[in-house]
């Protein structure tokens, strides 16, 4: 169990402060991005049955396919994180001689809402709404073959010579084919990649046979 008292904070926006000599004040640089955060996240056994079994099943937990993998807390259902295990400490042992431990967690500055991790069937025209506070950065997969044209508000993305179809992955910044194997990017003819802005945006194609989306609407931490 996470302990009650546990808590998230907002990211820091990422800017260069530079002093110049002459010069009053910082000179400011913006990365046009938001730092990603590391949590310590307390953790604790609510029943000390089985709890050597327990221990090992957290380490392994920890310990396997390293990487980014998404993350939920339970009294917080309806948001993802993106989370990153990485420390090397021996977490089953301080599980064994306490029953409480800290993970340390470096995740994305952003998560997503859960209702929009779901692949959904466009219908051309069709008007969706990003209940997000950021653009979105949808998984778009495009049916069909030959020239196509995508248009998601006033954006376009250009597609020609599309053998069975296309999978264009905005968040990712990737274009594969059907498969999601072979990189596509010579079928593309637009750049960059357009992002789904927040309220309404209309989506509209030509060329394609069917058109579907994981929209991934977004929020900043907490």
């Amino acid at each position: 169990m996470i302990d009650p008292e546990f808590s998230l904070v907002s990211p820091e926006y990422d800017v260069t402060l530079e002093e110049i000599s002459g010069v009053d004040g910082d000179i400011a640089t913006d990365n046009k991005r938001y730092k990603g955060l590391t949590r310590e996240i307390p953790v604790f056994f609510d029943s000390v049955s089985n709890l050597n079994q327990s221990a090992d099943e957290v380490s392994n937990w920890l310990k396997t396919n390293a990487g980014w993998h998404e993350l939920t807390f339970s009294d917080n259902p309806n948001f993802v994180y993106q989370a990153l295990h990485y420390e090397q400490y021996d977490i089953k042992k301080t599980l064994q001689e306490y029953s409480k431990t800290i993970i340390n967690f470096r995740l994305k500055p952003y998560k997503f809402y859960q209702s929009g991790l779901t692949e959904i069937q466009l219908t051309n025209g069709q008007t969706l709404n990003n209940i997000g506070s950021r653009p979105a950065r949808p998984l778009i997969k495009l049916v069909g073959d030959g020239d196509m044209t995508l248009t998601i508000g006033d954006q376009t993305i250009n597609l020609q010579a599309v053998d069975t179809g296309i999978i264009i992955d905005i968040l990712a910044d990737t274009v594969v084919n059907i498969n999601g194997r072979i990189p596509e990017w010579t079928k593309l003819y637009t750049y960059p990649l357009p992002k789904l802005p927040v309220g309404d945006v209309t989506v509209a194609w030509t060329g394609a046979e069917s058109v579907s989306m994981i929209p991934r609407w977004e929020a900043l931490l907490p």
